[in-house]
Protein backbone atom coordinates (compact mmCIF):
# COMPACT_ATOMS: atom_id res chain seq x y z
CA UNK A 1 0.00 0.00 0.00
CA UNK A 2 1.50 3.13 -0.97
CA UNK A 3 1.63 6.42 1.56
CA UNK A 4 -1.11 8.39 -0.42
CA UNK A 5 -3.54 5.81 0.69
CA UNK A 6 -2.61 5.65 3.86
CA UNK A 7 -2.90 9.36 3.72
CA UNK A 8 -6.95 8.84 3.13
CA UNK A 9 -7.49 5.71 5.59
CA UNK A 10 -8.16 6.21 9.41
CA UNK A 11 -7.15 3.43 12.01
CA UNK A 12 -9.81 2.48 14.77
CA UNK A 13 -8.09 0.25 17.19
CA UNK A 14 -10.67 -1.50 19.87
CA UNK A 15 -8.98 -1.68 23.37
CA UNK A 16 -10.98 -3.60 26.38
CA UNK A 17 -8.85 -3.16 30.27
CA UNK A 18 -6.13 -1.74 28.63
CA UNK A 19 -5.49 -4.38 26.04
CA UNK A 20 -5.67 -3.95 22.56
CA UNK A 21 -8.33 -6.86 20.85
CA UNK A 22 -8.65 -5.68 17.22
CA UNK A 23 -8.38 -3.03 14.72
CA UNK A 24 -9.68 -1.75 11.49
CA UNK A 25 -8.69 0.21 8.81
CA UNK A 26 -11.55 2.22 6.88
CA UNK A 27 -11.60 4.51 4.24
CA UNK A 28 -13.87 6.89 3.17
CA UNK A 29 -13.34 6.54 -0.26
CA UNK A 30 -12.87 3.00 -1.12
CA UNK A 31 -11.44 3.97 -4.56
CA UNK A 32 -8.00 4.29 -2.88
CA UNK A 33 -7.82 1.43 -1.22
CA UNK A 34 -6.43 -0.15 -4.29
CA UNK A 35 -8.77 -2.59 -4.13
CA UNK A 36 -10.95 -1.39 -7.15
CA UNK A 37 -13.79 -0.47 -5.82
CA UNK A 38 -15.23 2.59 -8.22
CA UNK A 39 -15.77 6.18 -6.55
CA UNK A 40 -18.95 6.88 -4.19
CA UNK A 41 -17.81 3.89 -1.68
CA UNK A 42 -16.18 3.65 1.68
CA UNK A 43 -13.89 0.84 2.34
CA UNK A 44 -13.55 -1.61 5.21
CA UNK A 45 -10.43 -3.40 4.97
CA UNK A 46 -8.06 -5.32 7.41
CA UNK A 47 -10.36 -6.20 10.26
CA UNK A 48 -8.41 -7.89 12.88
CA UNK A 49 -9.01 -9.38 16.50
CA UNK A 50 -6.62 -10.84 18.36
CA UNK A 51 -7.49 -14.99 18.35
CA UNK A 52 -7.69 -15.07 22.43
CA UNK A 53 -10.10 -12.12 22.06
CA UNK A 54 -12.68 -13.63 18.89
CA UNK A 55 -15.69 -14.64 19.56
CA UNK A 56 -16.84 -11.70 21.96
CA UNK A 57 -18.73 -9.38 19.27
CA UNK A 58 -15.45 -7.41 19.33
CA UNK A 59 -15.12 -7.60 15.25
CA UNK A 60 -18.80 -6.71 15.02
CA UNK A 61 -18.20 -3.92 16.71
CA UNK A 62 -15.56 -2.30 14.56
CA UNK A 63 -17.37 -3.48 11.79
CA UNK A 64 -20.28 -1.46 13.08
CA UNK A 65 -17.96 1.78 13.63
CA UNK A 66 -17.22 1.23 9.82
CA UNK A 67 -20.72 1.13 8.79
CA UNK A 68 -21.67 4.26 11.20
CA UNK A 69 -18.58 6.79 9.86
CA UNK A 70 -20.28 5.98 6.04
CA UNK A 71 -23.52 6.91 7.09
CA UNK A 72 -22.28 9.85 8.73
CA UNK A 73 -20.29 10.95 5.44
CA UNK A 74 -23.15 9.92 2.84
CA UNK A 75 -21.10 7.31 1.58
CA UNK A 76 -23.51 4.79 -1.03
CA UNK A 77 -21.89 1.55 0.44
CA UNK A 78 -19.30 0.17 2.24
CA UNK A 79 -17.62 -2.44 0.21
CA UNK A 80 -14.66 -5.04 1.95
CA UNK A 81 -12.56 -8.18 0.32
CA UNK A 82 -11.81 -11.16 2.08
CA UNK A 83 -9.52 -14.39 2.05
CA UNK A 84 -11.77 -16.64 0.81
CA UNK A 85 -11.02 -19.38 3.55
CA UNK A 86 -12.43 -16.70 5.91
CA UNK A 87 -15.62 -18.61 6.95
CA UNK A 88 -15.92 -16.69 10.53
CA UNK A 89 -15.80 -13.50 8.26
CA UNK A 90 -18.37 -14.48 5.87
CA UNK A 91 -20.80 -14.93 8.31
CA UNK A 92 -20.51 -11.53 10.31
CA UNK A 93 -20.55 -9.49 7.67
CA UNK A 94 -23.80 -11.16 6.07
CA UNK A 95 -25.35 -10.82 9.49
CA UNK A 96 -24.51 -7.48 9.18
CA UNK A 97 -26.36 -6.90 5.77
CA UNK A 98 -23.34 -7.34 3.26
CA UNK A 99 -24.18 -8.77 0.03
CA UNK A 100 -21.74 -10.81 -2.33
CA UNK A 101 -20.53 -9.05 -5.44
CA UNK A 102 -18.82 -11.53 -7.59
CA UNK A 103 -17.65 -8.81 -10.13
CA UNK A 104 -15.39 -7.30 -7.61
CA UNK A 105 -13.40 -10.37 -6.89
CA UNK A 106 -10.09 -10.85 -6.99
CA UNK A 107 -6.81 -13.28 -6.35
CA UNK A 108 -3.99 -12.37 -4.00
CA UNK A 109 -1.62 -12.52 -7.25
CA UNK A 110 -3.72 -9.44 -8.13
CA UNK A 111 -2.99 -7.25 -5.25
CA UNK A 112 0.64 -8.47 -4.01
CA UNK A 113 1.91 -9.09 -7.58
CA UNK A 114 3.55 -12.43 -6.90
CA UNK A 115 3.50 -15.55 -9.41
CA UNK A 116 0.29 -17.70 -9.14
CA UNK A 117 1.91 -20.72 -10.24
CA UNK A 118 3.27 -20.43 -6.46
CA UNK A 119 -0.37 -20.86 -5.14
CA UNK A 120 -3.40 -18.35 -5.26
CA UNK A 121 -6.17 -17.33 -3.00
CA UNK A 122 -9.74 -16.04 -4.10
CA UNK A 123 -10.32 -12.78 -2.20
CA UNK A 124 -13.77 -12.75 -2.23
CA UNK A 125 -15.70 -9.42 -2.67
CA UNK A 126 -18.99 -7.74 -0.35
CA UNK A 127 -20.47 -4.26 -0.52
CA UNK A 128 -23.27 -2.97 2.15
CA UNK A 129 -25.56 -0.69 0.08
CA UNK A 130 -26.17 2.65 2.16
CA UNK A 131 -28.23 4.45 0.10
CA UNK A 132 -31.48 3.73 -1.60
CA UNK A 133 -31.65 4.03 -5.68
CA UNK A 134 -34.04 5.79 -7.00
CA UNK A 135 -36.56 3.74 -9.36
CA UNK A 136 -37.43 4.06 -12.15
CA UNK A 137 -41.17 4.42 -11.16
CA UNK A 138 -40.10 7.03 -8.43
CA UNK A 139 -39.09 9.78 -11.32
Amino acid sequence: MSRSSWAKASVAVLEVEGRLVGTVTYYADAAFDGMGWPPGLAGLRTLAVVPSSQGRGYGRALCEWCVMQARLQGSGGLALHTASSMMSAYKLYESLGFERRPAHDLFASDIIGFDPALGDQQIIAYLLPLKQVESSRDR
